[in-house]
Formats: C-alpha cells, structure tokens, sequence
C-alpha cells in the first residue's frame, strides 16, 4: 500500500511548495490574507495527508465526542489498559492522549505526524486533563505546559497492533475555542473515528456539527451508544442512531452498544470489564463472516481493535486518503478561482486607470524651441571653421553693444518667463489634469470596487488615496518632484545626441549647411541660419530673395560643389529632412517626459496603488500560477486512480 501512495506523496509535496508560492504572491499583490491556513482542506493536507503517506503505512483511530460521554473510559478498555483520567461522575478532556504501539518510534515520528502538535510523554501520574496545568504536576519542566500549547502526550501501549495508532480527544462540544481546534485537528489526521453518543449527546448541535465535518472527509466512523439503559427491548437506541445518521450524514461502518450498570461501574472502570454488544453496521457483519466469533451477541473490546487493523486496514486507509485528497483538490480549486476571480476585476480597474493616464498624452507639450534652437546653434558652433568663428563671434560682439540699449529698456519692465519656466507650467498643467482624471476615474472605480466582495482588501487603500489630504499628498509630492527637474540639461542632452548623429546620417545636409553660414558670414544677409532653419514663414522668403545671392556665394566661398548643394538647399530638400528631426526630437521628449510623470507618479501613494493593480492584474497569468493549477489537475487524477 506504501507503494501504491508513494506517487502521491511526491506529487503532494510539490503541491505544498508551489502552494506558499502562491499564496505568498496572494498577500503580496492582491493585499489578501484569507486565512487559507485555517481551510478544512489545508488541515487534511497539513495534518494527514503530507504526514502519514511516507514510511510503512499505519492506521490513526480517534475516539470522539462530547463532554462527560465516557470517551475515556471506553479508550481505556480498547487500550487495554488504564491510560487516560477515567471519572465516573463528571470529566472532560483537553488535550489528545496517542497510544501507540511498541517499537513504532523505531519507523516513525509522532512529531512529523502530528506536526500541528508539541507531542510530551504522558507522565507518570498521567494526570493530563485537569482544570489547568500547574507547575507542581510537571515539577521537572513547569514552564513547557500551558493552556494555550497544543500539547499531545503520548505513552506506549503493549496490546496494541503494530500499525494503529489510538486517541483519545478533547471533548468536541467544549465551549474553550482551543479545545475544539485541538479536536479538529485530531479528526483530520484520523482514519476511523470512534465516535461515542449518549442519549444527552446524539442530538446536540455541536456534536453534530463535529460529524457533519467527519462526513465531508469521508471519515469512517463507529457509532457507540454509552451508558445505555440494557436491555433495551423498545430499541430506542435505533431512533437515536436514525436522528443522528440523518443530521450528520455519517454512514456508521459498525453500531456497538456499551450498557449502563451503576452498581458495577467503579469496577468496570478499575477492572476494564464493559460490555461491547454490536447492534448494526457492516463491520460486525463481515467480522463474523471472516471467522471471528462474536458469542451471545457480546464482543471484546480488544476485538475490535483487531478488526480495525486487521480486516479494514487497506480499504479505511484508503477512503480517509481518498476523502482528504478530494477535500485538498475541490478546496484548493475554489481558493484559486477566487484568487482569478479578484484578479480579473484587478484587471478591469486596472485597465480604467490605464486609459484615463493614456488619454492625457496627446496634450503633451512639445520641447521649448527656444532651447532647441539655442542648444544647436552651440552644437553648429563647434562645426565652424576657425575663420567662420571668428566672424561670427564679432558680429555677436557687435550685436550685444547695438542691442545694449532695448536691454536696458526690457529690464526695466516686467521680464517674460524663460522658456524653461513656461515650459514647465505648461507641462505642470497638464500633469495636475492628467493625475486629476485619474482620480476621477479612481472615484467613479470605489462603485466597482465596493460591488465585489474579491475586492474588498482594496477599499481602505482607495479610500485613503482619494481622501482629500491624499489627493493633496499626491499633488504636492509630484509638484516638488517637477520642480527640482533640470529641463534646460535634459533637452540639450536630447539635442546634442540626437542632432549630432542626424549629421552623421546627413552628409549631404552637413554640407549644405557650412555653405550656408559661410555665405552668412561673409555676406551677412537677412537670413541668418538660426531663422531659415527655425523661424515660421521664412523659408519661401529666403528661397525667393536669396537664391541668386547664395549660389555665388557657395561657388566665391569656395566649397566644393557648393553651388550644386546650395541649389538643393534652396529647393527645400534639406529643410523638410531638418523638419521632421524637430518633429522626432518633439516626440522623443515628450515620451521621455511622459516617462518622468509615471516614474515620479510611481513613487506616491497613486501611482503604488496602480502599479499594484496592474502586478495583481496579471498574477493569473505567471507561471507559478499555471503550475500549481496544473498540479491541482493531476493531483484530480490520481484521485481518480485510488
């Protein structure tokens, strides 16, 4: 049987790996934590199916139910032997006592089999199950057991069969919140859970409830009705049976009975003599068909230990793995659809943000043409020959000291902003609207947002975004941010890179132009090269006036082929190629500008919360993703198979 589960205990534990993968990229970009660690199904996987489908295989028998029911007693008789706190009057149970057999330890670990639990040896005194713990019970280690620990002891038991395993739980109607989850935890690891009903217990609400979970797992359960009133000739226990059968859904492999005897009850608990009658259920049935004799209709209990092991094994074991794996399967399914389900509606929000922050970028101011024009008239400086430069160089001189006096007159009034500064409102403006849209796409999204309960971990971040000290935040982080750009330093860089490989790519342009400024120098006529190249309206001007003029030039200044380019440049070759430079470096700078406002926008509490629906959008799609949705599939497979 080993054998025949080993290939889903590989495929099981690259389903636990692949699992925190993705449920730790969950709490990342979804901003969830639902507690899958709490799910019915991540117990069966945590606490029985990872734990027990390596090493020789074994059975994990439980003995159930609620307060005072005489689960205790009944473990003692199976055991063999008194182990656990036996009260006639009233008891409750804590903490899981785990029998097992001798020489278990040398093949397996309770600890890896019980990981949920701080596994203790049971102490001498045994005495495990009082109101509460103290010091003076464990005088060795006083501070190792508490209340809140998940304690399970643990003792050996001589009359046990090598591969079953036998508890006694905590009482499964307890009003202590531990104590249930302690049973909880029990009854996932379980195989066989013996589950013990009294005619107070059989109909309560939380027994029940215990039940209907052992049904879903596919648990195999045998019923024993304690203290019952024998003989019972109105059969009153088959009316119980029908009431719990039909509120818990629980088909009992077997039905025993243990009578109530007030005057030899203190004997029986010391001497380990009830009573185990078998009233319904296969087990009984197939027990006496494979030859174990059940005389007068009474049976030891000790024999139906044997029967556990020894006639079910393969088969129980089976239906509990089996049970727990189609628990991991359908559970772990619908935790990652409703992962999908929230990441689509990522998705659409997403994709509302996305469009208002694309809708913004054909309004995009274009680069200052003052600072282009500036910053290539030092780029063609460079160019010049010597001679050029020189002249060039005097006629500025000569133009400071005419144009001295209309400064001086200029500076005297209100100075116009630079294009640096206009250039930055105009685009400042166009950010403040582009972030203001986003928010009212971001108001006109909490509609969407707070009609889906898979996107409920995202309000308080909306809310607190579109709070008005959180617009105010974001504004004000952007505007600090914009303020310290260098835009002057920005577009030179675009333009000195740019325009010198456009003349490296432009022989022939290169050309044109020295022809040009060398007639510009020499001849200084009225159209100068910053204007011809930069100023609206004149280039038909200068093509009219000068034609003649700069073809002599070019062929006095004595450039070769000068006249030829020169014609060429006055034909408006030449100034369609520069044209549609200026309209690339436009647009290479606006997309860099645009780049700028998402990484600064990035960097605010909006721009995290878009960042973050776009990574969460997309979580579906990554691989872990589509590995563990493939892991699922095949762990559906072998489901199938067993």
């Amino acid at each position: 049987m080993g054998l025949e589960l080993q290939p889903l205990s590989e495929k099981l534990r690259v389903f636990a790996i692949q699992l925190e993968t993705v449920a730790e990229a969950a709490r990342e970009r979804l901003e969830t934590d639902d507690q899958y660690q709490q799910s019915e199904w991540y117990g069966l996987l945590s606490n029985k199916l990872l734990p027990q489908l390596t090493g020789e295989p074994f059975l994990v028998v439980s003995i159930v139910g609620g307060t005072n029911t005489g689960k205790t007693t009944i473990f003692n008789h199976l055991a063999g032997e008194a182990i656990g706190e036996a009260n006639p009057h009233a008891g409750f149970t804590r903490y899981p006592v785990c029998l097992v057999p001798t020489d278990f330890a040398k093949s397996a670990s309770l600890h890896a089999i019980f990981p949920g639990f701080q596994v203790a040896a049971l102490p001498e005194n045994r005495m495990v199950q009082q109101e509460r713990l103290t010091g003076s019970t464990f005088p060795s280690n006083p501070e190792r057991f508490s209340d809140a620990d998940n304690l399970l002891f643990t003792t050996i038991g001589d009359h046990l069969p090598a591969n079953l395993l036998l508890l006694d739980t905590p009482d499964i109607d307890s009003v202590v919140t531990e104590n249930l989850l302690r049973a909880s935890m029990i009854c996932q690891a379980s195989d066989v859970l013996i589950g013990v009903l009294t005619d107070q217990k059989y109909n309560d609400a939380a027994v029940k409830m215990f039940f209907r979970e052992a049904a879903r797992q596919k648990k195999s359960v045998i019923v024993v009705f304690s203290k019952l009133d024998w003989p019972d000739p109105e059969k009153t226990w088959e009316q119980w049976l029908k009431t719990f059968v039909a509120e818990t859904e629980v088909n009992p492999l077997a039905v025993f009975a243990v009578p109530r005897d007030s005057s030899k009850e203190k004997r029986q608990l010391r001497e380990l003599k009830l009573e185990f009658i078998p009233l319904a259920g296969e087990l009984s049935e197939r027990a006496m068909s494979h030859g174990h004799e059940i005389e007068a209709g009474r049976s030891e209990s000790n024999q139906l230990v044997r029967l556990l092991s020894d006639l079910h094994f393969s088969e129980l074991k089976l239906r509990a793995t089996r049970g727990a794996l189609e628990s991991v399967v359908l559970g772990s399914s619908q935790w990652l659809a409703g992962f999908r389900n929230k990441a689509e509606s990522l998705r659409e929000l997403a994709s509302i943000l996305e469009n208002s922050l694309n809708g913004q970028r054909l309004n995009w101011p274009a680069a200052p043409r003052p600072i282009v024009i500036e910053t290539l008239w030092k780029i063609w400086s460079q160019e010049r020959a010597p001679l050029i430069q020189r002249i060039h160089w005097g006629y500025g001189k000569v133009g400071e000291v005419l144009l001295a006096p209309a400064k001086w007159l200029t500076s005297s009034s209100a100075k116009p902003a630079s294009p640096v500064e206009q250039y930055r409102r105009d685009e400042w403006q166009v950010m403040s609207l582009a972030t203001a849209r986003l928010f009212e796409e971001m108001d006109r999204a909490t509609t969407l947002v707070s009609e889906r309960a898979e996107l409920k971990e995202f309000q308080h971040r909306l809310k607190a975004v579109l709070s008005s000290t959180g617009r105010e935040k974001v504004l004000k982080e952007l505007q600090e941010s914009h303020q310290q750009c260098d835009l002057h330093q920005e577009i030179q860089e675009l333009v000195e890179r740019d325009f010198h490989a456009f003349l490296a790519a432009q022989p022939g342009l290169k050309l044109t132009l020295q022809v040009l400024d060398q007639v510009a120098a020499f001849g200084r006529v009225g159209v100068t090269f910053a204007s011809i190249m930069f100023v609206p309206g004149l280039v038909d001007v200068a093509t009219q006036g000068v034609m003649h003029l700069t073809v002599d030039a070019a062929a006095t200044a004595g450039v070769a082929g000068g006249a030829d380019v020169a014609a060429r440049f006055v034909s408006g070759q030449s100034i369609e190629q520069l044209q549609r430079w200026l309209l690339q470096v436009d647009q290479k700078f606006v997309e860099r500008r645009i780049r700028w406002y998402e990484a600064a926008l990035a960097k605010t509490e909006l721009g995290q919360l878009n960042e973050r629906l776009g990574q969460a959008s997309q979580l579906a799609h990554a691989k872990p993703w589509i590995d563990f949705s493939q892991t699922i599939a095949s762990l559906d497979e072998l489901l199938h198979r067993l």
